[in-house]
C-alpha cells in the first residue's frame, strides 16, 4: 500500500488485527484517494459469537502495538465472506472494486459465493443493470 508516498505491507497490520478476540479475519487495502495517493480501509469478517468490533477497538489495538499512524484503517468494513481464489487467497482487487461502488444493491455480488451469484446477478437484472464484460464491473441502465 502507498499512502502518502510511504508504502508499506498490509500483512503487517493484518497480522496484528488478528489478535483481537472479536475478528476472524482481516484484510487491508487501499481505496484511491487524490491527496494521499491511498487511504487505508480495512475489511474484517468478524467472530460470530462476539459483536464485531468497531473502528476505534481497532485503532486502540494498532496504538497498543505501537503501530504507526498512517499505517491505521480510516475506513471500517465489517463482511460476512472474504472473496477468495480457488487456491484460498483473498481477491483484494475484489475489495477494490466494492469501494467504488456507491449504490447498496449493485454490492451484493461482493457478499455472496461463487453459486449464489446467478440469483444475485437476476436481482440486478430486475433492477436495470448490465454487466460490462471488458471491466468486469455492473452497471446501471439509464431510464
Amino acid at each position: 500500500m502507498n499512502r502518502g508516498g510511504v508504502k508499506f505491507q498490509p500483512e503487517d497490520v493484518e497480522d496484528i488485527l488478528l489478535k483481537h478476540s472479536a475478528v476472524c479475519r482481516a484484510v487491508m487495502v487501499g481505496m484511491p484517494d487524490e491527496r494521499l495517493g491511498e487511504r487505508n480501509v480495512c475489511f474484517i469478517v468478524p467472530n460470530q459469537k462476539l459483536s464485531p468490533p468497531s473502528l476505534s477497538d481497532i485503532t486502540s489495538l494498532l496504538e497498543s502495538n505501537k503501530v504507526a499512524k498512517f499505517k491505521w484503517p480510516e475506513r471500517l468494513e465489517i463482511v460476512e465472506s472474504l472473496p477468495l481464489t480457488p487456491t484460498g487467497k483473498v481477491q483484494r482487487n475484489v475489495l477494490r472494486e466494492r469501494l467504488q461502488c456507491n449504490d447498496p444493491w449493485l454490492t451484493c455480488i461482493f457478499h455472496h459465493s461463487q453459486k449464489m451469484i446467478s440469483r444475485c446477478w437476476m436481482g440486478i437484472r430486475s433492477r436495470g443493470a448490465i454487466y460490462c464484460a471488458p471491466t468486469r464491473k455492473f452497471v446501471k441502465c439509464a431510464g
